[in-house]
């Protein structure tokens, strides 16, 4: 996509479509002239075939219900606090740095986060209150649909106190993770979560822990 001077790329994409088809998004733009330019991928076996170009030109409307590219949520509302803004800005809970266990933040109900740079560490802490309990911690794509598509990879670790890694889990759900401690001590536990090698950046991302008591 380029802007109306036909020479400043304003968006770009290979293969977000079907297959190796592409599937480029310019969200929150002014009212004005624009251009979509169409090339033959550097290494297609042909640079000559016959192609089908859509465009389609969406109104963002805050508070319908229904997200759309220039949104990161839409829950029907415009409720701040709710985990999506009155702008249908996620509403990010961590507060960084919480890169290490000494840094973590304490969980809570709802959370969502964002890794960024690719490299990012977000560490949360959960408390045990009986011996014997079950720490069940994972990720989701915060409403964005990352984990089905696979375009959310997140990499989840829990520790105990002493920070002695107990279990690691890559891909659950696509490349989103699901990790479980079993027949714990009561104490203060770690929930770190990383980014997979198909990360993109930034990647929002959702949190869930639960504790079951025994």
């Amino acid at each position: 996509m380029l802007g109306a001077n036909g020479a400043t790329v304003l968006a770009s994409d290979d293969d977000a479509g079907e297959g190796y088809c592409s599937r480029a998004t310019l969200s929150l733009v002014d009212p004005g002239l624009y251009y979509a330019r169409v090339t033959a991928a550097p290494d297609v076996s042909s640079s000559t075939f016959h192609y089908r170009l859509v465009i389609d030109a969406i109104t963002n409307t805050c508070g319908d219900g229904v997200r759309t590219p220039g949104e990161q949520c839409d829950d029907g509302g415009t409720t701040a606090g709710d985990g999506c803004s009155p702008t249908c800005k996620l509403e990010i809970h961590e507060t960084e740095p919480n890169d290490t266990i000494s840094q973590a933040n304490t969980y809570a109900s709802g959370w969502q986060a964002i890794l960024s740079p690719v490299m990012d560490a977000d560490y949360v802490s959960v408390q045990v209150a009986a011996s014997g309990s079950v720490i069940t911690a994972q990720t989701g794509d915060a409403g964005l649909g990352g984990c089905v598509m696979s375009t959310l990879d997140t990499i989840l670790t829990i520790f105990d106190a002493t920070g002695k890694e107990l279990v690691m889990n890559d891909d659950a759900f696509g490349y989103c993770s699901l990790a479980k401690a079993e027949n714990v001590a009561a104490g203060t536990y770690y929930v770190r979560v990383t980014a997979g090698g198909r990360a993109s950046d930034p990647s929002y991302y959702g949190l869930s822990v639960s504790v079951t008591t025994p």
